[in-house]
Formats: structure tokens, sequence, C-alpha cells
């Protein structure tokens, strides 16, 4: 799916994301006078889901965007989706529903060595 919308939404980036959900306990809350609730229990969230959409990795790229990546330095993804949205270019993200989970780390990868043994 995210090539077929790659291809037909004609866009120079697209990147794949994954939902996540989670718990969180201590969270500030803003009141109306624009204070934060930290400190009075009685203001504090408790136990909200958050969602965030992370990259998961997945990049799908047209050879037009490298002609925004800058030459003989370091450029990360990051940097080539800021630059190509400043410079008004069709990026998108394709919400991914399979299993992933974040291997940056040594545990995690570690984690994922032992789930596909």
């Amino acid at each position: 799916m995210l090539l077929k919308e790659f291809i037909l939404w004609q866009v120079g980036l697209s990147l794949a994301t994954k939902e996540l959900k989670e718990n969180s306990v201590n969270i500030e809350q803003k009141n109306r006078e624009g204070s934060t609730a930290i400190g009075n229990p009685a203001k504090k969230l408790k136990n909200p889901l958050l969602t965030h959409y992370v990259n998961s990795g997945i990049n799908l790229l047209d050879s037009i965007m490298l002609e925004l990546v800058l030459k003989d330095t370091f450029f990360d993804m990051p940097q080539l989706l800021e630059t190509a949205t400043q410079r008004e270019k069709l990026v998108s993200a394709f919400s991914i529903h399979e299993y992933w989970f974040d291997i940056g780390h040594s545990e995690t990868l570690e984690r994922a060595h032992g789930e596909w043994k």
C-alpha cells in the first residue's frame, strides 16, 4: 500500500508511521490561567492515554529529493523532511498496522532477536 499510494499521489517523500499508545502518569496539565498543574494532585490527569505517531524507518523518496541533500555533509531523514516541507515539496505519511517496535537501542534489538527465534 505504501508504494501504491506513493506512486498514486506523486509525492517526493513518504514516511511509514506507526501509531503508539501509552499510559502516562505524570503529565503536566495547563489550567485556564496558563500555569502548570504540577504539584497540584487534584489537577493531574490520572493515567491518560497518549497517542504518538513515530517514523517506522521505512521511507520512500523520489530521486528529485536528492537535490535537497547537502553535499559532503551529514544529512539525515529529519533534515530532509524539514527541507522538503520548507520548500513546499509534497510529503506524505502512511500508517502501518503490522507488528513493529523500535530497534534503535541494543536492548530492543536483542528483544527482537529473541522474539524472532
